[in-house]
């Protein structure tokens, strides 16, 4: 049986620790997930489709911090053993 999808866990860091907002995960120009950013990192754990995805990051900064969007970063996703 092939593996349609497989999880993925992504995460962002932010400069300062002690900043608060939140971060999106966007993959091929879809949104995954919105999440706080906690202790300076921010971390979404989802299942992704098999392939080559494209994979964005965008923090909603508070306070002092403006928000930031980052450069779009290219994962290869591949398919999990099968299990007998």
């Amino acid at each position: 049986r092939p593996i349609k999808a497989v999880m993925k866990r992504s995460s962002a860091s932010v400069a300062a620790s002690y900043d608060r907002g939140s971060v999106t995960f966007a993959v091929d120009g879809g949104s995954i997930g919105t999440v706080p950013v906690a202790a300076g990192r921010a971390l979404l754990t989802t299942t992704l489709p098999v392939g080559v995805r494209r994979l964005r990051a965008t923090y909603a900064g508070t306070g002092a911090f403006d928000g930031y969007s980052s450069m779009v970063r290219f994962i290869a996703v591949n398919q999990a053993g099968v299990c007998p």
